[in-house]
């Protein structure tokens, strides 16, 4: 069972990179655009802007919906706006989970991944 969900992390982490290397950019709004932390670290992350955090979060989201592992509730059905609640949730969980573990070596999509399945995001 553990090593499924360790299984289900890394395709997350594969899709939300393969997406990121090549799916299409100009679906998103501009608060959506310019996210570059996707293989940051903890440290990484709490240096970087809330604009740049949430525009990451935004693809991570992005990816999940494109690859159907996002949950129906949370698909945007043409409207990406749906999408910012979500975002800023993300971003939220991913600044608590750093302010306990900021010295672990793990990147923001790796827990970006661990939060959206802890949170019921994925199916």
């Amino acid at each position: 069972m553990r090593f499924q969900k360790l299984i289900k992390i890394f395709i997350i982490v594969i899709a939300i990179f393969l997406s990121n290397a090549y799916g299409p950019k100009e679906t998103f709004s501009q608060w959506y655009m310019g996210g570059t932390l996707h293989q940051a670290t903890g440290k990484e992350w709490h240096a970087a802007t809330h604009a740049n955090k949430l525009a990451t979060c935004a693809d991570f989201i992005a990816a999940w919906s494109q690859n159907d592992l996002l949950k129906d509730q949370y698909k945007p059905r043409n409207n990406p706006q749906r999408w910012k609640p979500l975002a800023e949730e993300l971003v939220t969980a991913i600044d608590a989970y750093y302010e306990k573990k900021s010295n672990l070596p793990s990147t923001v999509a790796s827990v970006s991944a661990l939060v959206a399945m802890i949170g019921g995001w994925l199916k």
